[in-house]
């Protein structure tokens, strides 16, 4: 009877002994009650994991959103700027163009006063300026029975009622050894039976060999969680590291352009004024050989 009962409480030990590492378990508890503690602590690694990879994958689709916000505003941004730039350029270009026009008008008109004035004067050439674009083991209980030698009548009844008594407590002692096996069978079928959703365990399976088991699929079971976390971990910094590599793509192509604006700009600028300036100076002469052509034909008047 004590056998029995000691062999359940060392079965139970032993199990949650091996378990400690993996599902850490009250000591001197039941197995069902390790059975309810088993589960209990299943359901909510599993939960730990899923809310901890719903965050992760919050956090994915927050960074795209934010990159596509980002590159969208970049975009924009530069975008205005360039448009900004060009409506300045085709204005200076404008500019430039009427100037130019205005430069051969005064050019062909002062010309034709160099011819009125001096025949002999040769003509003068102004050239044009052009304009470029841009990721147990256990021991077993042997009962001893020893029989003694009966030499006398008197002690072989003795002996006789003493065997009977013997026999009568043998056959108690194996009915509570029955009892007791036969609630450690229920206690373990018991528990199998609850972590049947849980754990495939197969029919008479030892508590030893269910605790291997159990660790083997709780082992299995964290790995492919933690293959899955370290999946969203690279997918995390595979699209962190494309974000910030588009950005400064796309950082870098808008200042090239708007760079290369610039410069067309202060070309077209720096032309613009040089052809003012030709333009003034055309002007003035013009204007210079107007007052001398009225003045000497006044003279021829006179």
């Amino acid at each position: 009877n004590r056998a029995w009962q000691q062999y359940n409480q060392t079965q139970v030990q032993d199990f949650q002994s091996k378990l400690k590492d993996y599902l850490p378990l009250d000591q001197n508890t039941s197995l069902d009650s390790s059975a309810e503690q088993i589960i209990e602590r299943i359901l909510k690694t599993k939960e730990d994991f899923n809310v901890t990879n719903e965050a992760l994958r919050e956090e994915i689709v927050n960074i795209r959103l934010e990159s596509g916000t980002n590159l969208e505003t970049i975009k924009e941004s530069y975008l205005n700027t360039i448009n900004e730039l060009n409506q300045e350029l085709l204005t200076i270009k404008n500019q430039y163009e009427s100037l130019d026009t205005e430069k051969q008008r005064l050019a062909v008109e002062l010309e034709n006063r160099t011819l009125v004035l001096n025949p002999d004067q040769s003509k003068q050439n102004i050239e044009r300026i052009s304009s470029n674009s841009l990721q147990r083991s256990f021991d077993e209980v042997s009962i001893h029975s020893s029989g003694a030698t009966c030499t006398e009548d008197a002690e072989l009844g003795q002996l006789r009622e003493t065997v009977a008594l013997l026999t009568t407590q043998c056959a108690q002692l194996d009915e509570a050894n029955r009892a007791w096996q036969q609630y450690h069978q229920t206690q373990v079928q018991d528990f199998r039976c609850k972590l049947r959703d849980y754990f495939s365990l197969n029919e008479n399976i030892s508590l030893d060999y269910a605790a291997e088991h159990i660790i083997e699929q709780i082992s299995k079971e964290r790995e492919a969680f933690n293959g899955k976390y370290e999946a969203l971990e690279k997918v995390k910094e595979n699209l962190e590291l494309e974000s910030t590599t588009n950005l400064e793509t796309i950082k870098d192509s808008y200042v090239n352009a708007i760079e290369e604006l610039n410069q067309e700009l202060v070309v077209t600028k720096s032309r613009c004024e040089q052809l003012d300036a030709e333009k003034q100076r055309l002007s003035d002469e013009l204007e210079r050989r107007t007052t001398e052509f009225d003045r000497d034909r006044s003279r021829q008047n006179v």
